[in-house]
């Protein structure tokens, strides 16, 4: 079941994963237009904590990788937030309103916009 801004959903995290902070900032603009929509709000929420996982990765990984567990941590990270950016992106392309694996209920209970 597509809804209206679903192309729009899904753009904000292609455009996060693929331009990095250039894609956020597009992100964060695209939020701010179109706020008022539920599916937009509802995956800026999503990609809020999947920004945030991704930074707690790195850190834990580049802290760690002093005793070589690190570079583990940002490999097997790397790929698990690989794989939720995917299913963000699905999710958002067909518009549906469900929370990525592990991390997405965070995502809409922390944030209240």
């Amino acid at each position: 079941m597509a809804k209206e801004n679903s192309g729009l959903a899904g753009v904000m995290y292609l455009l996060s994963l693929i331009l990095g902070v250039v894609g956020w900032v597009i992100a964060i603009i695209i939020w701010a237009a179109k706020k008022d929509d539920k599916l937009i709000n509802y995956h800026f929420k999503q990609l809020l904590i999947l920004w945030i996982a991704s930074i707690v990765i790195g850190v834990v990984g580049a802290v760690t990788s002093v005793i070589l567990i690190g570079l583990l941590i940002l490999v097997a990270g790397g790929i698990f937030i690989l794989v939720l950016w995917i299913i963000g992106i699905v999710n958002a392309f067909s518009g549906k309103m469900k929370p990525l694996p592990v991390i997405g209920k965070w995502g809409e209970s922390w944030f209240k916009f």
